[in-house]
């Protein structure tokens, strides 16, 4: 109990100080800038009088020679898309199922070309074939066809071209967004 006893008297006497020490900083701040303010507010006679500057003319500037106009751009002409044309073994193969499933053999040719260039071999990370089919859409699809579901059929031309005119029929080109723009 002593030992509280004298930390409290210890922690008054110090807060006392402290507080003390704050008070008389705080005052010793106002006496300065009231000292600035008295200072800087009173005018300074001076020994003789300042001679108001004349104006001496200014130079006019020399102009900068004109820059010749800008000629106009013409932007160059749009190359245009050529038509695609399957090759000749894939052609009869895209008419035949493009007429099964009612859809246009030209619309096929150009998502074949888009997706492979016609390369039943294609591959970009999980898609494959003609079409770049993913393994899951391949799967789904060739179950709504009752046709084999086995992935590596992507890389065939033929049941490639199959699935993608009866997707084209249910999905339009909805799977392919980025070859029909």
């Amino acid at each position: 109990m002593k030992i509280f006893t004298w930390f409290l008297v210890g922690f008054a006497v110090g807060f006392f100080s402290f507080s003390i020490f704050l008070n008389s900083k705080k005052q010793e701040k106002k006496t300065v800038l009231a000292a600035y303010i008295q200072a800087s507010s009173t005018p300074i006679p001076t020994d003789s009088p300042n001679p108001t500057p004349t104006e001496s003319p200014t130079p006019a500037p020399t102009p900068f020679p004109e820059a010749p106009a800008p000629t106009p751009t013409i932007p160059p002409a749009p190359t245009p898309t050529p038509d695609v044309w399957s090759p000749p073994a894939i052609s009869p193969v895209i008419q035949r199922y493009a007429q099964v499933y009612n859809v246009d053999s030209n619309l096929l040719e150009r998502i074949a070309n888009c997706e492979s260039h016609f390369n039943p071999n294609a591959q970009n990370g999980d898609y494959l074939g003609m079409f770049q089919f993913s393994t899951n859409t391949w799967i789904s699809t060739r179950n709504q066809m009752a046709f084999d579901a086995n992935p590596i059929l992507r890389t065939n031309i033929e049941e490639s071209i199959r699935t993608a005119a009866y997707l084209v029929s249910k999905r339009g080109t909805e799977p392919w967004p980025l070859c029909l723009r």
